[in-house]
């Protein structure tokens, strides 16, 4: 055989205590592996001669205390052995003294949880009997044991009574024989083999192998291993995956050497020359064997200087490796676990000690079953799936996936990158990384542990990261549903997935990823700072956001602390929504339509372009825009909002108190909307006036102006944009005037400004023309039109004019005529009546029909010019604006119809912002439509454009309401109005999920697992059908779980008073397993607990409660002699008892006779909170 160096397997776990055995003397091991994977240890203890057991878990550590197995014995019991049965059981066969030198061989049956399940006396002999169990997998087992030569009995699990015996009495007795205490079951699990020990003589014994048959039939009988051999106890057999048996022993010669030989089932030879193992120089004693699942096996010897040495066998080779195991070592004994790993036990140092091993080369993919199992992966990356039952799923080295499934699971990643998988779960979870107590929901009792990636389920999960102490935290995935994913102290990255989630990073540098959905990150718990976030550059995030990644988040929700907020424009109009929570928050959209929420605090709102909603929330908000303000227009809705329509597009702004312009703030008042001033004119009610060439500083004209705000003061400037450098200014207030000297001949076009003080303004142009003069002559001037230089006529309507004018020289008899010169004119519309000594007339040929005009221009220029006839021609032009007024030729005005709502539904606590449908109507007349909402169903939903949105999703309750009314009103703007009711039905979430609000909420689960939430006020929690968790948070909250196993939580402390309901009507044992309900965190220094008279009542109760009103806004005190602590009812009147199980923890029972006549039922069970009381008292009980 070929002696390979090979990798040694790997040491899973380091070396752990087992127990202790009393003293120095030999205190005989045996092990056996449960079929849910716990590792039983046996052993005597030598001091008080008693058998003792403990259970270990997979990796090791205790699950049980040591437990004694028989009272304490005078001499030493030979050879206690172990065996485990496929339901999970273990058995522990044992021989105690008798007087007389006999003794009793016993075997004893255990549950893990619970201890000795049987125990029943096997036989009474001369002892020592030193008992070897053979269990099989069809529930059968054999016992062996020496007796003379030797005894073996046949059990079979089947009868009701217990089991059925076969003993097939002694071996033949040409040899005395004794058993080793080992065995081992054919892979096949058709046969099994033993060991015995044939005495030659005083010096030499042999070593022979039996194989028998399940029910003890011998296959091959008395096969020598080896003969002669004064070492004969060191050996030990195993059957190998390959449905061969090896034995391994101890051959003393120089060096000392651990052989093996191996038999087929036949018992036919098959290595007729031994198998060297292992040689020593010292001693070896204690050999154990184990098969591995390539069809060799480990084994290991004990040796001196403490060393255990450990070996492999295979095809390829043999492989030495060994433990330091102690000052001196003895009892090895090589266990092979149910997931392919080993554990090495053995005794040093008056303890039993062990090590466990994992020699698997590859990773695993493993699926469990209905029963609760443990299993652990490899150092590669496993997959591990637990399916019903509490399972415990190791991930050892490398990056796992594990699954517990179904009940209360313990999920240990270990080393690497391990990811915690909830996908296939249908339920809700709530898992906590950083507090296993926190868990609920279908997660309920799990326990992770070293988990650095978390999968939920497909519907709203609550997961939150582990406290990262260096920095680092962990990886969260929503799945689908609306889920909360919480980060802590590290860097933590939270991916929403599919569905409305909201993530929360903590402090670190977090990466916050969502899919799809309406997806929310929020900061509102960072204390000390603000934080910056901005969605379009992460690299400008700061302050408690600083370092952090947000990938497709349609929200922000910032600290109470000043923050800054930038949205991000998506596109197609869409941007996303900031809300500024407390502090003095800046908040600025982009180039979508967003929504800015300011909250509590003085906030600035920049909407940027698009369509946006900017609401300041409390206190003094301000509203930044990007223009001047005469760029903008500011509506008063009526309604408490106004609409800013302008350079950034159309914002609604609710809540602001002030917005900002480039040149002026101004304060928002509700009903009393500053106006711009809505005209500028001279005196005469025109924009022109003329002026001689050689006149000084002239007065052109005294300005007026009308505002449409009663009591504003107006004031008149030259307008910036003037181009006359400096020619033109205002004097005494209101007077248009040439700045400097006289003004040159030529007509001049000048902007003046009225403002009104509250950043309204009215720009106009003024024409001025100066009138040359020639040789003395003064051209004509203050040329008119009907006295005017605009003058208004109706549409279609014949019109005669009369023109004037003044001349400085007195002339009278001017001749008037067209000036075509000046592009645009209307000239040809009109003629010229020159007859008589006097004014002449201006005549419209033909009426003008106002619809032919151009849009934005419903007038025409004539050009007119007055000469007086002297020499060296001189004339005056003038520009007359002739409006034309349209009259109404419309049909009468129409109200709209068909008002319309696109969608009816609207999910159940939906967040705010969700659209339920787009409003239409239709208009007769063709005009632009406005909407209102006129009842929003107690302000359920609200009006944005012609959007109806959810409001406060909270209020949409299922359970409470299936559907809610809205009324909506259609406005043409011409005094049409049309009025319509909607019903909106609410769609049902199940298992429902909600975090609830700061004020008095009302919440009622379905028929599924749901999570209530109440966050702040004094909520009212109330589950369904399901396992529902109900936690009431900060308020004096009430709490009712309904049917079901509910979990209700309070809070600590006098400003958390809670009320625990208790309103299920248990009738029978059955029921009431069906809806026990536990009480977390009960505090009876503040809170109470409701008990309804409709569930449990009866007589006595009625006659108690009449006249009281008992319910649930007056609830009733308990009669004192109604309530007992202890077990069981005594007196007639002993209707409730509480009996403590735990310090903490109390059953409360229900007994309707109140006499424990009858069987009580299990209401449920109280957990006390710490530091609030020790123990339940009537006055803790009230009736609703």
């Amino acid at each position: 055989m070929r002696c390979l160096v090979m990798a040694a397997p790997e040491q899973w776990s380091p070396i752990f205590d087992i127990g202790s055995y009393g003293n120095s003397l030999y205190p005989i091991t045996s092990t056996a592996v449960l079929r849910d994977g716990w590792v039983v240890v046996t052993w005597l203890n030598t001091t008080t001669h008693q058998t003792q057991y403990r259970v270990l878990n997979a990796d090791g550590t205790a699950f049980t205390s040591e437990v004694i197995v028989n009272s304490s014995q005078e001499k030493p019991i030979e050879q206690p052995n172990v065996a485990a049965l496929p339901n999970g059981l273990f058995m522990v066969s044992y021989d105690d003294y008798l007087t007389g030198g006999e003794s009793n061989l016993n075997l004893n049956k255990y549950d893990v949880f619970t201890g000795i399940f049987a125990s029943n006396a096997i036989d009474r002999k001369n002892g020592p009997l030193a008992p070897v169990i053979s269990s099989f997998k069809d529930g059968s087992f054999n016992i062996n044991y020496n007796y003379g030569v030797d005894g073996s009995k046949y059990y079979h699990d089947a009868a009701p009574s217990g089991s059925d015996t076969n003993g097939y009495g002694q071996i033949d007795g040409d040899y005395k024989l004794k058993i080793f205490g080992i065995g081992s079951v054919s892979v096949d699990q058709s046969s099994y083999a033993l060991l015995f020990k044939q005495q030659i003589d005083a010096q030499r014994e042999n070593i022979s192998i039996n194989i028998r048959s399940k029910k003890g039939d011998l296959i091959a009988n008395k096969l020598v291993v080896t003969a002669n051999n004064s070492l004969s106890e060191y050996a030990s057999v195993a059957a190998l995956s390959n449905g061969n048996y090896a034995v391994v022993y101890v051959e003393q010669s120089n060096p000392q050497t651990l052989k093996a030989k191996i038999f087929s089932a036949g018992g036919i030879l098959l290595t007729p020359n031994a198998i060297v193992l292992y040689q020593s120089d010292s001693l070896i004693w204690d050999p154990s064997v184990q098969k591995t699942s390539n069809g060799g096996f480990v084994f290991a010897v004990c040796r001196s200087a403490g060393v255990v040495q450990l070996g492999t066998f295979s095809s390829e080779g043999i492989n030495l490796f060994q433990i330091n195991g102690g000052t001196s070592v003895n009892e090895s004994e090589i266990s092979t676990l149910n997931d392919g790993r080993f554990a090495v036990t053995w005794r040093a140092d008056l303890a039993i000690k062990g090590q466990i091993f994992d020699p698997r080369t590859a990773p695993v993919d493993w699926t469990g079953d209905d029963i609760g199992q443990q299993f652990a992966g490899t150092k590669f990356g496993d997959h591990l799936r637990g399916a019903g039952g509490n399972d415990t799923l190791f991930g050892s080295a490398g990056d796992d996936v594990l699954n517990g499934g179904d009940g209360g699971d313990r999920l240990d990643g270990g080393a690497g990158w391990d990811l915690a998988t909830y996908i296939d779960t249908p339920d809700a979870v709530i898992i906590d990384l950083s507090d296993n107590s926190n868990n609920g929901g279908a997660a309920a009792g799990d326990v992770l542990i070293g988990i650095e990636s978390l999968q939920g389920t497909n519907q709203g999960d609550t997961l939150t990261s582990v406290l990262g102490a260096n920095g680092s935290g962990s990886e969260l995935h929503g799945a689908g549903g609306g889920d909360i994913l919480k980060g802590q102290n590290g860097g933590d990255r939270l991916y929403g997935e599919e569905g409305d989630d909201t993530l929360e990073g903590g402090a670190g540098s977090d990466i916050l990823d969502v899919g799809n959905g309406w997806d929310l990150a929020t900061y509102i718990n960072v204390a000390g700072q603000g934080v910056t976030v901005d969605l379009s550059n992460n690299a400008n995030n700061a302050g408690g956001a600083l370092g952090d990644t947000l990938v497709d988040i349609e929200v922000v929700q910032g600290s109470n602390q000043a923050d800054t907020l930038t949205s991000i424009d998506r596109g197609g109009g869409t941007g996303a929504e900031l809300h500024g929570a407390g502090g003095a928050d800046t908040l600025t959209g982009k180039g979508g339509g967003d929504r800015l929420f300011g909250e509590a605090g003085n906030d600035i709102l920049r909407g940027g372009a698009g369509g946006d909603v900017l609401d300041g929330g409390a206190d003094s908000d301000t509203a930044v825009f990007s223009g001047q303000r005469s760029a903008y227009t500011i509506t008063d809705n009526l309604d408490g909002t106004f609409t800013v329509t302008g350079l950034d597009g159309t914002d609604r702004l609710t809540n602001i108190e002030l917005v900002k312009f480039d040149d002026v703030t101004e304060t928002l008042t509700p009903g009393a909307e500053n106006h711009d001033p809505d005209r500028l004119t001279f005196l005469d009610d025109s924009n022109a006036a003329s002026v001689d060439a050689d006149a000084i500083t002239p007065v052109l004209g005294t300005l007026k102006a009308h505002d449409p705000d009663t009591g504003q003061t107006l004031s008149y400037a030259i307008d910036l944009s003037d181009a006359n450098q400096g020619r033109f200014t205002i004097t005494n207030g209101n007077q248009l005037s040439v700045a400097s000297g006289t003004l040159d001949a030529g007509t001049y076009t000048v902007k003046v400004r009225v403002s009104d003080g509250h950043g309204g303004a009215l720009v106009k142009d003024f024409t001025i023309v100066s009138n040359p003069v020639v040789n003395g002559n003064h051209a004509p001037s203050t040329l008119r039109l009907n006295d005017a230089t605009q003058v208004s006529i109706n549409e279609n309507a014949l019109f005669n004019g009369t023109l004037s004018a003044s001349d400085g020289d007195g002339d009278t008899n001017l001749t008037w005529s067209f000036d075509d010169s000046v592009a645009g004119h209307a000239n040809s519309l009109f003629e010229i009546d020159n007859s008589g000594t006097g004014n002449k007339l201006l005549k419209l040929k033909a009426g003008i029909d106002y619809e032919a005009l151009p849009a934005g221009q419903k007038y025409v220029t004539v050009y007119l010019k007055a000469d007086d006839g002297k020499a060296g021609g001189t004339s005056a032009t003038q520009a007359f604006t002739i409006a034309v007024a349209d009259l109404d030729e419309t049909p009468p005005n129409q109200a709209p119809t068909g008002v319309t709502l696109s969608g009816h539904a609207a999910n159940e606590y939906a967040m705010a912002g969700r659209e339920v449908g787009t409003l239409s109507a239709t208009d007769a007349n063709n005009d632009v439509l406005s909407y209102a909402l006129l009842d929003d169903a107690g302000g359920r939903f609200m009006l944005s454009g012609n959007r109806i949105l959810v409001a406060d999703g909270f209020r949409l309750d299922f359970e409470q309401a299936r559907s809610h009314t809205i009324s909506v009103q259609a406005s043409d703007g011409r005094g049409g109005v049309t009025s319509q009711d909607f019903t909106i039905d609410v769609g049902n979430i199940d298992p429902e999920f909600t975090g609830g609000t700061a004020r008095n909420d009302m919440f009622y689960g379905g028929v599924k697992n749901d999570v209530l939430l109440g966050n702040l006020g004094n909520d009212r929690l109330f589950g369904g059908a399901g396992n529902d968790t109900l936690k009431g948070e900060a308020g004096n909250d009430t709490l009712g779980g309904g049917a079901g196993l509910d979990k209700l939580y309070g809070t600590k402390g006098a400003t958390s008073r809670d009320a625990f309901v208790f309103d299920t009507k248990l009738t029978s044992r059955s029921v009431a397993s069906k809806n026990k309900d536990t009480i977390v965190d009960f505090g009876p220094k503040y809170d109470s607990i409701f008990l309804d008279d409709a569930a449990f009542g009866n007589r006595t109760i009625a006659n108690y409660l009449k006249g009281k009103g008992a319910g649930l806004d007056h609830a009733y005190k308990m009669k004192s002699s109604f309530f007992r602590v202890g077990d069981k009812a005594l007196d007639r009147d002993d209707f409730f008892i509480a009996k403590k199980v735990k310090p903490t923890e109390v059953k409360l029972y229900w007994d309707a006779d109140g006499s424990g006549s009858k069987a009580m039922l299990e209401i449920g069970t109280v957990k006390l909170q710490k530091g609030e009381g020790t123990a339940l008292t009537y006055k803790d009980f009230l009736f609703i």
